[in-house]
């Protein structure tokens, strides 16, 4: 898997740094169902969607 955050973010290296942050998955995701068992004090978001386009308009 993979987190992936905005480039003006810093001091996110793993599953530990995102403890009281919200962090969005697709539900029914594996990603949803492995933050959920893990259960690590991250708000999950399950209302994700996948958009591919060029941001910069």
């Amino acid at each position: 898997g993979a987190i992936v955050v905005r480039d003006d973010t810093s001091g996110i290296a793993g599953l530990d740094d995102l403890r009281g942050r919200s962090v969005a998955v697709m539900k029914g995701d594996n990603a949803e169902e492995f933050l959920r068992r893990e259960d690590r004090g991250i708000d999950i978001q399950d209302d994700a969607r996948v958009v591919i386009g060029d941001d910069n308009n």
